[in-house]
């Protein structure tokens, strides 16, 4: 077998074929940019095939059909949250726990000195706050997979967190449907690589002379939480996202995944039993729920929108419902400010160049590619920024 895959834009890198290869004959590499792909080992490979059964990338048969209910909510102790949304998956997955399971999501943890977005497997409560918060980079599965197979077949209830394509990875490595499986997926933009995440880490960290021991992307001490919070050397920093040339370029679409601006699960049908993302807009659409009209909700806390998508999502919303607060919605209200429900993002002219300088020249040529790139628009966009602070404008 030459590849599990026939072009790069038809790979997610979640690992699917290299779990499922019962040889281990493939491993997930990083090219240059840093996005991470299957290579073969060609002395271990049978051409079983069994790689390109179980990839998922693509199979709209794992888009569930059910009848779609829309919601907005909140943890109903979200002030004390560390998510960055409404706290809602944080909620479900305490329910799992408390009930003998065990939880799968993304973390950023410290590993031989570097942040490094992954997968892990939860099993008590404390350490859920490890999955808390957004990371706006993609995460490695590892052995998640495997792991979260083994607890399916043992009967405890698995939750698995992940990004749409994550999400399909798992149910195509599965191969068969579990009563004990409940997946979330996140309404994503896309993803950036890992290795250009910690670049510009040690970016910073090289600037502040200092190691990075935690970071936030979406700090809930100013809204609209875009603020980067980055703990090293017992100091805290915390900046606007402008502030953060990596931030910047993944809110503007610049530096994500090849695949991600094709994505086949950015649409309404998804395929996890349920979706979160930010309700967007609650302000328009249902005024009466913000705190200052009398409602119940700080939108400056966050407010989720959750799609419940099947009959195990509806199951699992109804056993956590008494800890949560919901409203009813639409698909309509949601996707207004939600476009990855309607389309892929799109990809920006600039992305090629700007990648291609990285790779030939690392952080700094990626640095000064972006700069080029948005040297006039973001000089207008601070001059406006700083007009009105000077006159106090909010």
């Amino acid at each position: 077998m030459e590849s599990p895959f026939d072009n790069i834009v038809n790979c997610c890198g979640c690992g699917a074929c290299a779990s499922a290869c019962t040889h281990k004959a493939i491993s997930l590499i990083a090219n240059a940019q840093g996005f991470v792909y299957p290579v073969i080992d060609k002395d271990k490979c049978i051409d079983c095939g069994l790689c390109r059964k179980v990839c998922g990338y693509g199979k709209t048969e794992l888009l569930h059909r059910e009848k779609q209910t829309c919601y907005g909510g909140i943890d109903c102790s979200i002030e004390k949250s560390q998510s960055s949304s409404g706290g809602i998956a944080n909620v479900i997955s305490q329910w799992i726990i408390k009930n003998g399971g065990v939880v799968y999501g993304c973390a950023l943890e410290n590993s031989e000195e570097l942040l490094v977005p992954r997968h892990i497997r939860v099993q008590e409560e404390k350490d859920l706050r490890k999955l808390q918060g957004s990371k706006y980079v993609q995460s490695d599965i590892g052995e998640t997979y495997i792991q979260a197979k083994k607890d399916l077949k043992n009967g405890l209830l698995v939750l698995f967190t992940g990004t749409p394509c994550q999400i399909a990875g798992l149910y195509s490595y599965l191969r068969h449907s579990y009563d004990n499986l409940f997946t979330i997926d996140v309404i994503c933009h896309g993803v950036p690589s890992k290795q250009l995440f910690q670049d510009s880490v040690k970016k910073f960290e090289k600037e502040n002379r200092g190691k990075v021991k935690s970071l936030l992307f979406r700090d809930k001490s100013n809204f609209p939480a875009l603020n980067q919070k980055i703990i090293y050397n017992q100091k805290i920093n915390v900046r606007y996202y402008t502030d953060s040339t990596y931030y910047t370029c993944f809110l503007r679409g610049d530096i994500y995944r090849d695949c991600c601006y094709s994505c086949p699960y950015a649409k309404q049908q998804r395929v996890g039993d349920i979706s979160l993302g930010d309700f967007w807009g609650i302000e328009k659409t249902n005024p009466e729920e913000i705190r200052q009209n009398g409602g119940p909700i700080d939108p400056k806390q966050g407010v989720s929108c959750v799609l419940v998508n099947s009959d195990q999502g509806e199951l699992l919303l109804e056993k956590v419902n008494n800890n949560l607060y919901l409203f009813n919605s639409d698909i309509e209200s949601i996707s207004l400010n939600n476009h990855q429900l309607n389309h892929p993002s799109n990809e920006p002219s600039c992305r090629g160049h700007i990648l291609q300088q990285y790779e030939k020249h690392g952080y700094d040529g990626f640095l000064y590619a972006v700069h080029n790139a948005y040297k006039w628009p973001d000089r207008i966009a601070k001059t406006k920024r700083f007009i009105k602070r000077l006159l106090c404008i909010k």
